[in-house]
């Protein structure tokens, strides 16, 4: 057998280049595709979830504080009465932003299936009752005048 001559090799040599530039290309560009596709899945589903989540939290975050305000507010004069009366406006409008948020993840979750949220939410829901009762037990207690009764409430369930 005759050896290869040198413009022989050098042709090999570059085929074979160009085949494995191929191949990394290749894989290279289905990585990217896959990366896509998972950068698509978090934007469009697992980062909306979590601003409502973040937002629901936030949300009783300020039910609590206000419930902690009313509370050290009390309702010795008017105008104590009426920076009162104007914290429980902030819960109201907290508990409409979670209702809203919970409606809106709720929705999305049926869309797609995602029977792990429903229930999730569900779960959420439940809670929510309890603490929505819970408040407006406080509120009672807190506009009849009864501040150590609220203040137990306050302190034990919520």
């Amino acid at each position: 057998m005759k050896p290869m001559s040198f413009s022989r090799r050098l042709l090999a040599g570059i085929a074979a280049i160009v085949s494995i530039l191929l191949i990394v290309s290749t894989l290279a560009y289905n990585a990217s595709s896959n990366t896509k596709i998972q950068v698509y899945e978090l934007t469009d589903n697992h980062l909306p979830q979590l601003v409502k989540g973040q937002l629901i939290f936030n949300e009783v975050n300020t039910i609590a504080r206000a419930l902690r305000n009313m509370q050290v507010i009390g309702r010795q004069t008017p105008a104590d009465s009426e920076l009162a009366s104007k914290e429980w406006d902030r819960i109201v409008e907290a508990r409409a932003t979670i209702q809203q948020a919970k409606a809106e993840l709720e929705t999305r979750a049926k869309e797609e299936g995602d029977q792990e949220l429903i229930d999730r939410m569900a779960s959420i829901e439940r809670q929510r009752q309890i603490f929505a009762q819970a408040q407006d037990e406080f509120k009672q207690l807190f506009d009849q005048g009864e501040s150590a009764a609220a203040r137990t409430l306050l302190m034990g369930e919520l």
